[in-house]
């Protein structure tokens, strides 16, 4: 078993879930990617914003959460506005079945 492995799984599944509750507190508003980075920050799941990213496009895929991007014609900003979808909301209830790559405890 590859230790180093395991525990990139478990961190990633961490910071989903970590990911999810920020966004929940700001429903129905869109959170913005570096609010969530500082909250990660906080609670000690530092994350690039690279890999933060990638968390976000997994929460995306999975349908948990929609991303749009703040937009000023003619500048691009390096932030995203994710926020919960409705199918986010019964995973955080538990109205759905839990997801293994998201740890909601």
């Amino acid at each position: 078993m590859n230790t180093n492995m395991d525990m990139k799984t478990i961190m990633s599944r961490q910071i989903r879930g970590y990911i999810m509750k920020v966004l929940q507190i700001g429903h129905p508003q869109p959170t913005g990617s570096n609010v969530i980075e500082i909250c990660l920050v906080d609670a000690g799941l530092p994350v690039t914003p690279t890999a933060l990213s990638g968390h976000l496009d997994y929460l995306k895929e999975k349908g948990y959460i929609e991303i749009t991007k703040p937009g000023l014609k003619g500048i691009d900003l390096p932030i995203s506005l994710p926020k919960l979808t409705p199918k986010g909301i019964d995973l955080l209830e538990g109205n759905i079945d839990p997801d293994p790559g998201v740890y909601l405890q």
